[in-house]
């Protein structure tokens, strides 16, 4: 969600939710994250009329990457934008986490790249209670009820970002990264 500040007229963005703990789940991830790589939170709090929980984080005039900007980048870009969320990620692993959802639609591409979203963010090793699947980034465990979780999964959605970039097209399910080795 996004918010106009009345004081300085920026859209800031706003994790709102009905689920609480999703809220303060996602709130304290990103406060022991000192990485620029992702929003600060500012503060957490409840609309009682509209029965939701939300914080507000320091990220405004955000600009989430679609697919086609991402086949389109230039190599330089990509390289760039992969050594963030490399370094990102890094970060998130060593808190003891793991994302479970890198895609396009979560990246900001403003400088410095931003992963917005934390909301399938899971402690690595943790069991993942219902399947999570986005077309195209999902690694094949998170598709499955019942698996142990670790950092793999964000190397998996990783590759499928550079398989996206270079052949232009989703991973598979059936194919799997098949078609991007045969071309190299």
């Amino acid at each position: 969600y996004e918010v106009e500040s009345i004081n300085t007229q920026k859209k800031y963005i706003l994790f709102a939710s009905k689920d609480a703990n999703l809220i303060k789940k996602n709130f304290n991830i990103l406060s022991s994250l000192q990485s620029s790589s992702f929003p600060k939170p500012l503060f957490i709090g409840e609309d009682k009329e509209k029965g939701i929980f939300y914080f507000l984080t320091d990220c405004f005039e955000v600009r989430p990457l679609n697919e086609d900007e991402l086949k389109n980048l230039s190599l330089k870009d990509f390289f760039i934008l992969m050594l963030n969320l490399i370094m990102a990620l890094k970060e998130l692993h060593s808190k003891g986490y793991v994302l479970t959802s890198l895609r396009p639609q979560i990246i900001s591409m403003n400088k410095p790249v931003k992963i917005l979203e934390l909301t399938y963010c899971l402690k690595e090793n943790e069991t993942l209670k219902e399947p999570l699947y986005f077309e195209g980034y999902t690694a094949p465990e998170l598709q499955k009820k019942d698996e142990v979780i670790d950092r793999r999964a964000d190397i998996y959605s990783l590759g499928a970002l550079i398989h996206l970039y270079f052949l232009k097209e989703k991973v598979s399910i059936e194919e799997g990264f098949n078609p991007f080795f045969r071309k190299i």
